[in-house]
């Protein structure tokens, strides 16, 4: 019929029916896989490290498993803590915090004092809200004056660089 499959029976590989054209006994299975154990209907995420495929759930997972779907793992022998740092340039993490190599950075944690957002926040009146004199110019955010007059301290974003 040309719409997309969602359906399947439990054990398939492959989704077989759309919803207008489905049989008796078949489930919907669109973006899940489902645990090999028998009669088990949890979505799979374990498998052995460096295979990819989902084969079982958290309840059913043999020795060893690993979630699949965190395929970055510290590279150093023997640690299987997620990992978080690269260096700057390289999408891929490839340490955690305790195997980083000095000069990496934390490729994982939120990119708020990168210069976008600092770009971002000099449209905002940073650099004359904290000053004391001149207090009869306005302090525009967005265009609005804040009710509570000028705070004091910069948006955590920007952090001390910007107090001193």
């Amino acid at each position: 019929c040309g719409k997309q499959p969602c359906w399947k029976f439990p054990r398939d590989e492959k989704l077989r029916f759309c919803t207008v054209h489905k049989i008796d006994g078949m489930a919907y299975h669109a973006h899940r896989i489902v645990c090999n154990e028998e009669s088990c209907k949890k979505a799979a995420n374990f498998n052995y490290p460096g295979i990819s495929k989902k084969l079982f759930c958290s309840n059913h997972k043999k020795e060893g498993m690993i979630m699949v779907h965190r395929p970055q793992i510290c590279e150093y022998d023997g640690c299987k803590v997620e990992a978080s740092f690269n260096f700057p340039g390289v999408k891929s993490r490839q340490f955690c915090v305790r195997h980083r190599i000095p000069g990496m950075v934390n490729l994982k944690a939120s990119h708020a004092g990168t210069a976008t957002v600092r770009k971002r926040y000099e449209n905002m009146a940073l650099n004359s809200r904290n000053k004391q004199a001149g207090a009869e110019e306005a302090h525009h955010l967005h265009g609005h004056v804040p009710c509570g007059g000028v705070h004091r301290r910069p948006p955590p974003a920007l952090g001390a660089a910007e107090e001193a």
